[in-house]
């Protein structure tokens, strides 16, 4: 069985810092370039030495990113209705059917979350990623899923911008 949520994490790093190396952590953004590319190169990256990814959740309006993820979110969302969460946990769920086993961190904003529901995203997460990223929650709205990830040993990371 592996390991699950902050310690899938902190075995990354600490892997790599036994190995006099710096984790590598590449970022694929889900449903780019196509759906169905997204679990081949999940299972490329880990072959390909990953330590752990982060996996972009498409966003219609990605203000923190540049161009190049920008253009990435918006192929994924102009696909067949759009690449969503549920999306990117069924990804996740069919990459570890295949031999995934690396962490997986989901990078996101904060609104597609909210949507989906964040218990909702974190009971997901529990068999599938390991954490996920919020680039634009304000450091005030998060205390009720700080609460519900730690009681199920995930991390949720929150980015604030001044």
């Amino acid at each position: 069985m592996r390991d699950t949520g902050r310690v899938a994490i902190a075995s990354a790093f600490a892997k790599a810092a036994t190995e006099d190396r710096v984790a590598f952590c590449p970022f694929l953004t889900a449903g780019f370039p196509t759906r169905q590319d997204t679990v081949p190169l999940l299972l490329a990256l880990q072959e390909g030495g990953a330590d752990l990814i982060e996996l972009g959740i498409p966003f219609s309006d990605p203000l923190a990113d540049g161009g190049t993820i920008q253009q990435a979110s918006q192929t994924a969302l102009d696909q067949d209705g759009g690449v969503t969460i549920a999306h990117s946990l069924e990804f996740v769920k069919q990459a570890r059917s295949q031999g995934l086993t690396i962490p997986v961190v989901f990078m996101g904003y904060v609104n597609p979350f909210m949507q989906y529901g964040e218990e909702k995203v974190t009971n997901a997460c529990l068999d599938r990623a390991e954490n996920d990223q919020q680039t634009d929650r304000p450091t005030d709205t998060h205390t009720h899923t700080h609460t519900h990830t730690h009681i199920h040993t995930l991390k949720s990371c929150f980015h604030q911008t001044h």
